[in-house]
Order: C-alpha cells, then structure tokens, then sequence
C-alpha cells in the first residue's frame, strides 16, 4: 500500500498548474529568508492515450516558493517550450523523450527527427548565469524564464544543431557567467567544453570513440574533469536503431571509466586513465591538490539505476532502489596508474548537494546533504542526510510515509561555519497526501518550520534558491 500510494501521488499523473497563492506555515521562517526556491521536475506524466515510461520522461514544471517577512506564495507552471506547448494543444506526444518515443514507425521517427528534434523540455535543473535564469536539461536547449512569473523569456542551444548534440544539466559557474559539457554525436564524436554566452565559444575539446551518457562533470580552479562510464552509445544507433534516446546506451562489462584532465587555461588534455568501472549523475565537488586535482562523486557499479528509475519499476517497487555511494577520486597529473578512491558514505544516496556558492571548488569543504535509503530495502528515497567528508559523520532526518527531495542549502547572513543556514528540501507526504517544504537547521537537521502546498507534488529533481534584496 505504501508503494502503490507513493506511485499514484509522485508519478502516476498530471500535475496541475496554479496561480500565485499563500500557503499555510507552521514553525518557524527564519526573518532573514527572504528570495524565491524554484524546484523544476516531472509535471506530464500522460499525453492523451500515452503514458511516459520513464521517471526523466515527464514533461518539465517549475515550482516557486518565494519567502518574504514570513510570508510564503506559491505559483507553480509548466516549462513553456516547444514539446509542452504541442503536447498540451495536440493531447499528442510529438517529441522523443529521454525514455519514450512518439507512436511511430522508423520513417515516422527519422522525419519526425528532423523536423523537430529531441525535446526542448528543460526538466531537470534551473540555475542563475550572469543576470539571466534557465531551466536546464540534457539536450542543448536551455529556457530562460522570468523567477517572479515562471513565464518563458527566450532559448539558449549553445549554437548547436538541433539534433546530433546533447549537454549536461548541470553548468559550472564562472566569473563572466558559465559553462558547460556538449557531446557531439556523428562519424567523430567530440566532448567539448563551452561557454554558457553568445558565442558559445568552444574551450576545450576530447574526441571519443563511444560517447557515454553524461549528466555532469567535474571543475576545478585549474582543471575540466570528464568521466566517461562504460555505459556508452554508437552514435549512428541515435537515429536508425528506432529507439529512444537512453535505450541505444548499454554497459560495456569488458572496460572501465574512462577519465580525462583538461588544463582550463590552455584546453589540452594533461593526464588520460582508465579506473574500475562506475556509473554515476552527479559530481559533487572538484578541486585540485599539491600533484593533480580530486573530486567528489555519487557512483554505482553499473547502470542499473536507469532502469530502477522506470515508472514500471517504480510501481512494482518489488525491490529495494540502488543507492549511490559517495567516492573520492585523487588523480596524480602524468601517472595514469596511480589514482587513490575513498568511500566517503556507504549510505545509498543520490541528488546530492553542497554550499556551492561559497565552497565550490575549495579543499576544505566538509559537508555533503542528500537524499537517501533509510534501508537496502527502501524502495524510493525515504530520508535526507548529511555527511562530513572529513571525518566521516553523518546526521539524517526522516518521517514515517515522507520522501524528500533535494535539500538546498542556504547560507546565514554573515555566517561563518560552513553548515551555518538551512536546508530546504519539497517532501511527499503520502500518508496526509500532500506535500510540504521542510525547513532544517543545516548543522543538526533539527526541523525549524514547514510550508504545505495546495497538493502533493510530483516527484522531481533539483532546485536552487535565489536571494532577493530588500527593499
């Protein structure tokens, strides 16, 4: 009954829009608080008589939370876009998704391909660059919306063909904006580095011979990092296999993950290795050391993540969800077989996140707040915890039939110690079938408020917080 209710309520639907509102509160909102948290995620699970497949699949929705003086208004929106824009007048699914395709045959696919790409869905992420803010995804177009309305403002592609390219979703920010990781599909398959600007001015390129599913990569204040998993694709399948996008990747057993390091000042690759297979989202961290550079990483031993994320499996929930393990990687620059890997957390987790604002890049960092398994038998994420990473410590907080999303961190005014602020995670109550935005003390996760939506709202992906001055 538990699955079956957390099924219903975080997949098995549409999600419906609403105008601004006032929500209910309880607790405390701490008076400094003042901005807007945006969640972006899954908001169209079924398009006329389809249903997606795929947990990634669902066509994008922003969720607004904006804070101020204790007060807390809701507006919620789908992402204004080409896929959803034709999905909702047509009650037709016309664009491929990660994990479904349109009803077509292979003529009706290749045409279909060309005439209108991969989707524009950008369902996964939302970031600020320069002055401008984006919903993200895994294709190359990013759609910049308005904070205040949730209204589309434009499209950013990298200048990138419509199709034969995909980008991760989550950029790095520089002092002039940001960048991020394209992979370009055909005869040559490249990686490049980009800048997230007009220009799109390419920084840094490697040539692959498979290209791999790429959600993230690592940057530090010296060094790209890209890690290639053997779950990989040939390129020519993306078009002629007739399948969706994800199901042309399988998991090559024979070889390992493959790793460049690329100098950010000149673009050349400084050091290539091969290490024991892993699969993996998400990069936490990534920063360099007195002989090379080290990042911190969600891993798996191989995909099987994926196909945990499908809606079947999902629903069946006949088996507990693999969890991530947070590792250290510690690259020596110039000795492709000397590389050190520490497990930093056995507890399965995924969706991680970290006071990326104020420790992006820096050694000293110590603490990493995620969604997580209470149990190897929890069948969806059912707990939120913080790890130290540097000795190893972990808090968690958790409520019976809850299951949180990512907890964003934000900062104390002036604060000092790393863990100074508070996380806010949207957690699924499916036991009072509703959801709420919970409120922790980022250094013990003792519980200061929560704020409860109109609804349960689906399950979804990352947020981000965007302070706002007073006036």
């Amino acid at each position: 009954m538990l699955q079956e209710k957390l099924y219903q309520l975080g997949f098995d639907r549409n999600q419906d829009p609403h105008d601004e509102m006032d929500l209910e509160v309880s607790g405390v909102i701490p008076e400094w608080l003042h901005g807007s948290f945006v969640r972006n995620g899954p908001g169209l699970f079924y398009i006329g008589g389809q249903r997606m497949n795929h947990w990634f699949d669902g066509l994008g929705m922003l969720h607004r939370f904006t804070f101020q003086d204790g007060r807390v208004r809701y507006k919620n929106s789908f992402i204004d876009c080409h896929a959803t824009d034709e999905a909702l007048s047509s009650n037709e699914l016309t664009y491929s998704e990660f994990a479904t395709d349109p009803c077509w045959g292979l003529f009706g696919r290749v045409s279909s391909m060309f005439r209108h790409g991969p989707t524009d869905s950008a369902k996964v992420n939302v970031g600020k660059v320069g002055d401008r803010y984006y919903a993200l995804g895994e294709t190359t177009m990013q759609i910049e919306f308005d904070p205040e309305t949730l209204e589309t403002l434009g499209r950013y592609n990298f200048r990138q063909p419509k199709f034969g390219t995909s980008s991760t979703a989550h950029p790095h920010p520089t002092n002039s904006g940001a960048v991020n990781l394209i992979t370009k599909y055909g005869p040559v398959n490249f990686y490049q580095v980009r800048k997230m600007d007009e220009r799109a001015s390419k920084l840094a390129s490697v040539v692959t011979f498979s290209p791999s599913y790429m959600h993230s990569f690592g940057m530090s204040e010296k060094y790209y990092v890209i890690a290639e998993s053997p779950f990989t694709v040939q390129s020519i399948k993306l078009i002629a296999a007739n399948r969706p996008f994800i199901k042309n990747f399988k998991w090559d057993k024979n070889r390992g993950t493959r790793l460049w390091v690329v100098d950010r000042e000149n673009g050349k690759v400084v050091h290539k290795a091969e290490v024991e297979p892993f699969f993996f989202f998400h990069f936490v961290n990534t920063f360099d050391t007195s002989n090379g550079v080290s990042f911190d990483i969600v891993t798996y031993p191989d995909a099987g993540i994926i196909e945990a994320y499908y809606l079947d499996a999902i629903g069946r929930g006949d088996r507990g969800i693999p969890g991530g393990t947070l590792k250290r990687f510690e690259i020596s620059i110039g000795d492709p077989s000397r590389y050190v890997e520490e497990t930093l957390s056995a507890t399965g987790m995924e969706l991680p996140h970290m006071d990326t604002a104020r420790y992006n890049m820096n050694p000293d960092y110590r603490y990493v707040y995620s969604p997580s398994l209470a149990s190897p038998d929890s069948t969806f994420y059912d707990q939120l915890v913080k790890v130290d990473v540097r000795d190893k410590t972990e808090l968690t907080w958790r409520e019976e039939g809850c299951f949180p999303g990512e907890p964003v961190f934000i900062p104390a005014p002036e604060s000092s110690a790393e863990d100074d602020g508070i996380l806010v995670s949207l957690v699924l109550d499916i036991q009072a079938e509703r959801s709420f935005l919970v409120l922790l003390r980022a250094d013990d996760l003792s519980e200061l408020g929560r704020v409860f939506a109109p609804e349960p709202i689906m399950m979804g992906f990352h947020g981000n917080f965007f302070q706002k001055q007073r006036a």
